[in-house]
């Protein structure tokens, strides 16, 4: 994915109606999938039952995508919650076979999959329950995940149990132009040591116009240099967040599950994050998949 994106030219700003034809197809291509009724709300309140009673399970390490705290229950210690799980990860499989998913996976991965089973290519390789609250975790900056897929699963009520906490995800043209904007921000700010929104507002617009808003940050390093001589290289990073400013874009971006329905997304590529909460608390199932 990343060598696909350095080889394209940096596209600013215009709207879909002069994609390329190859851009067509790909933003045509489902990169996510809604599945619905996979767990009932007895089952949701019963994993959160099972894994709720002990604060000290909570994992609070700091997280190494956004820096916060991560506030999530790894549940491998909890028996019952595994069980469930386990049937969590059959409804899964077979909402996403019945909804399409062989369709996205043969687009990411058509020449793995070639002459396979789809459902049997992959399997869950990792799971979790995020809680957001006020005061601890408030939401989840965009980002992409390493995983072949993603699925976030709703443990709560919307509008009952916790307000704000949107699920804001972006499709695959949109992902790969926020990509080439981070990297081109990037590469400017290590050229030049400092990004100047003054030159670059169509890189700023950019991100705008998709609700977010980019904090640069440049730290400088040694390394040896020919000879065994040392010298100092200046390294770039950009922490996307979601602009406040821009309700109406995220507004659309979002993606609104019922409690006990899920989304199901590519991991790699595909960005996404979680708005800050603004009541109440809120529990999610992350599940990753991966090739078998």
């Amino acid at each position: 994915m990343k060598d696909s994106i350095n080889r394209q030219r940096l596209r600013r700003g215009r709207d879909t109606e002069g994609l390329d034809k190859e851009e067509k197809e790909e933003d045509n291509s489902a990169s996510m999938i809604q599945l619905h009724g996979i767990l009932t709300q007895n089952e949701c309140k019963e994993l959160l039952g099972s894994v709720c009673k002990e604060e000290q399970e909570w994992n609070m390490d700091v997280d190494s995508v956004d820096g916060f705290p991560q506030d999530q229950h790894d549940v491998y210690g909890c028996p019952s919650a595994i069980s469930l799980i386990k049937q969590i990860d059959l409804r899964v499989q077979a909402a996403a076979a019945a909804a399409g998913w062989g369709g996205m996976f043969q687009r990411r991965f058509g020449a793995i999959s070639s002459g396979r089973n789809n459902n049997a290519a992959v399997r869950l390789v990792g799971h979790f329950i995020r809680r957001y609250s006020a005061g601890r975790r408030l939401g989840f900056r965009p980002h992409c995940d390493s995983s072949l897929f993603t699925v976030n699963l709703a443990l709560s009520k919307a509008s009952v149990d916790y307000e704000g906490c949107d699920l804001v995800v972006y499709n695959a043209i949109e992902s790969k132009r926020i990509s080439q904007t981070v990297d081109a921000i990037e590469k400017e700010t290590k050229m030049k040591g400092v990004f100047s929104s003054e030159k670059h507002q169509s890189l700023l617009l950019l991100l705008q116009q998709m609700g977010l808003k980019p904090t640069t940050t440049t730290t400088s390093t040694t390394e040896g240099g020919g000879g065994g001589e040392q010298g100092d290289v200046q390294m770039s990073s950009v922490k996307l967040d979601f602009d406040q400013h821009s309700k109406e874009m995220l507004r659309r971006k979002t993606v609104n599950l019922s409690q006990g329905d899920a989304l199901m997304h590519e991991g790699h590529g595909i960005y996404h994050g979680v708005t800050s909460i603004t009541k109440g608390t809120r529990f999610v199932l992350i599940l990753f998949y991966d090739l078998a």
